[in-house]
């Protein structure tokens, strides 16, 4: 009984171990995954997709509510997300793209209220696909990281580290409206007015998985312990 005692306690604190190396310290979150809405309005001409963004907001950042509330953001400062499209498979209801992103945007966590200090992050769309009826996403990778403290004024006062960007990440977009056949208007040009959403996810640590592994490696060692000392 002591020997599985033990083993079920290395196993827990390997997988917590694990499991626990997003927070670097009390008050700061290192951010490794973020959700966020939006509106839109999407005008493409002669193949070159433009989208103004209206009421982005960040909702969650790894999987949970952000203190203090949605923060305020921009999706790409100072100018319209302009991307030129070219079509390279086709095979409805799915089309894919491959995507020239004519000004990397830059996004800003934090620009209402509430705010201490905002973070930005630069990315690059290149790859996209509709789903049609109703459904279009871009996708893209991070950058840069040009400033990575995001501080909330919300009880208590939170830190959240977009630091784990630094080494790149995938950013996925995606708009909705019913109805509408995306692949037709990228195709033939046209005007759409949807909501959508937006999150991002940081490259994985290596030290990450390793300890992941070892965590789960202990917790599988420890069940098929557990499981031969139960038919003995």
């Amino acid at each position: 009984m002591r020997k599985r005692s033990v083993l079920a306690t290395l196993a827990a604190a390997l997988l917590a171990c694990s499991l626990g190396t997003t927070n670097a310290m009390a008050g700061t979150v290192s951010v490794r995954q973020d959700e966020g809405t939006f509106s839109f309005t999407m005008t493409v001409t002669a193949g070159v997709i433009d989208i103004t963004y209206s009421d982005v907001e960040l909702t969650k950042i790894n999987h949970l509510g952000i203190v203090g509330g949605p923060v305020a953001t921009d999706l790409h400062t100072g100018s319209t997300e302009d991307v030129a499209v070219t079509s390279t498979v086709s095979a409805p209801p799915l089309t894919s793209y491959t995507l020239s992103d004519q000004t990397p945007g830059i996004k800003t966590f934090g620009t209402g209220p509430g705010i201490v200090t905002a973070a930005q992050l630069q990315y690059q769309l290149f790859a996209g696909y509709a789903v049609n009826p109703g459904f279009l996403n871009l996708t893209g990778s991070v950058i840069k990281v040009i400033s990575p403290i995001l501080q909330t004024t919300g009880s208590p006062t939170t830190k959240y580290d977009f630091s784990p960007f630094n080494d790149g990440g995938i950013m996925s977009l995606t708009y909705n409206q019913a109805g509408v056949d995306f692949a037709s208007i990228i195709a033939h040009g046209g005007k759409v007015n949807g909501t959508g959403g937006f999150s991002e996810l940081a490259v994985p640590e290596p030290t990450s998985f390793a300890l992941l592994g070892i965590g789960m490696t202990a917790f599988l060692a420890f069940r098929r312990f557990s499981k031969r000392t139960a038919h003995a």
